[in-house]
């Protein structure tokens, strides 16, 4: 067996072979490292910087009957009497829902009729007696009515009328009577007048002939004094007949001015009488409506087709408050809307016309498509909840109608719960990252 074996001289001689060190194979992985994240990086910040984000401001709401319920209150309050409705009930329009006592509204309409019924009685008899009727002519409203108040009424205005016309007649009979009295006095001193001038002429006659008989000399004057002394009798006779003639006929225009006046008088009271009565119809007439709308008002009916809810009493005999509310209905059809809610610090953002998501949160989300919708409008003011003191500003939002009949299995009721998302303008990721950032660099350095 041949060996071979190096000697130290042999080795020292050979060459060293070459080793590699951990430094020239780390740089180049190093290099490629560094590429990959800088080009990470570099994406990343060109994406956040240019790429657009979608912005939303969210609110919760609920549907609502667009134009609200209708609430139904009672402007006077009082006692129910009688209620014919359920939480839930379906009402059409007019319906009776419930009737308050009316015993004093009632009394009070019957009390103002009555005092209206006999003021168109007194009217009606004053016109008759004004144009000179011969019977008092019933007004159209009262003439057909049964009601035995009314007859009586009537009645007693008549008698009145049949009793005041006969006063006047026996008045106006007595002046005639006496004015015929004066005639007949006038006449009679005529017919004496006219028979004193017929003996004057006659006595005047005779005295003429007496004088020429007693200027003659065939006769003495004894006569003819005699005729004279007659003469001037029969003309006192004559002076008296018409004095009395004179006083006769005024007494005659006296009694005619009485009944000229007794006429006048009588116009006179009537036309008063007439304009006080037609005064107090004029201030009753009101007075009655407002109790009859007071009466009619015992009897609540529906304004609309809908349903029943939110009823507040239940039983008879419960008080009602004037102003309270009695119950609330939803109309039937009646569009509805969303009213959600919205951040005070977000109102900014948010503007009629911009789109919104709704998702009704009431149905599962796997079997419920996002309905769309545009923001109707928003609040003028900040409101306040009750109950949290939250401040808040109310935002309508209006759905697709198109896409909630795309969507049978979708039915809204008012009052069921919704979110809503209102896209606003977009943002970079990068803007969102240094927004708050820059708002604080732009107010620290004015902080004092």
């Amino acid at each position: 067996m041949i060996s071979t074996a190096l000697t130290p001289s042999a080795s020292r001689g050979a060459p060293k072979p070459k080793t590699q060190r951990p430094d020239d194979d780390f740089w180049p992985a190093a290099r490629v490292g560094w590429f990959i994240i800088l080009g990470f990086f570099g994406c990343l910040g060109t994406w956040a910087a240019f790429a657009p984000l979608n912005a939303a401001v969210m609110g919760d709401g609920l549907v609502k009957v667009q134009g609200n319920r209708k609430s139904i209150q009672h402007q006077d309050g009082g006692t129910i009497r009688r209620l014919g409705i359920r939480e839930g009930s379906h009402v059409r329009q007019a319906d009776l829902l419930a009737v308050f006592d009316d015993t004093q509204a009632r009394a009070q309409v019957e009390i103002l009729e009555k005092q209206q019924i006999q003021y168109l009685a007194v009217e009606a008899r004053l016109v008759a007696e004004a144009t000179n009727a011969p019977s008092v002519v019933l007004p159209a409203s009262l003439s057909g009515s049964r009601n035995p108040t009314v007859a009586d009424i009537l009645q007693e205005q008549v008698n009145e009328f049949n009793v005041r016309r006969s006063a006047l007649a026996g008045e106006g009979e007595v002046l005639t009577k006496k004015m015929l009295q004066f005639q007949m006095q006038l006449d009679g001193v005529e017919a004496q007048k006219r028979a004193v001038n017929e003996r004057l002429q006659s006595y005047a006659a005779d005295r003429e002939i007496q004088e020429r008989l007693v200027k003659k000399g065939i006769a003495t004057r004894t006569r003819l004094n005699e005729l004279e002394r007659a003469e001037s009798g029969l003309r006192g006779d004559l002076d008296a007949q018409l004095t009395a003639a004179a006083v006769s006929r005024q007494s005659i225009a006296e009694v005619t001015a009485q009944i000229e006046n007794l006429s006048n008088e009588r116009k006179g009271d009537i036309a008063k009488e007439l304009r006080d009565v037609r005064t107090r119809l004029a201030e009753i007439t009101p007075r009655l409506e407002a109790a009859r709308a007071t009466l009619e008002h015992t009897q609540i009916r529906s304004p609309a087709d809908g349903t029943v809810v939110d009823l507040k009493f239940f039983n008879e005999g419960q008080v009602v408050r004037p102003g309270e509310t009695l119950l609330e209905i939803v109309p039937d059809n009646s569009p509805l809307t969303i009213e959600a809610r919205i951040r005070v610090e977000d109102v900014a953002d948010v503007k009629p016309d911009m789109d919104t998501e709704v998702h009704f949160t009431s149905y599962k989300q796997k079997t419920l498509p996002i309905i769309h919708g545009k923001v109707a409008g928003i609040s003028a003011d900040r409101l306040t909840d009750e109950r949290s003191q939250v401040p808040y500003y109310a935002v309508s939002v209006d759905v697709d109608p198109k896409e909630l009949l795309a969507a049978p299995n979708v039915q809204l009721y008012p009052g069921m719960p919704a979110s809503v998302m209102i896209a606003t303008e977009g943002r970079s990721a990068l803007q969102y990252l240094l927004g708050p950032l820059l708002s604080n660099l732009h107010t620290s350095f004015r902080e004092r």
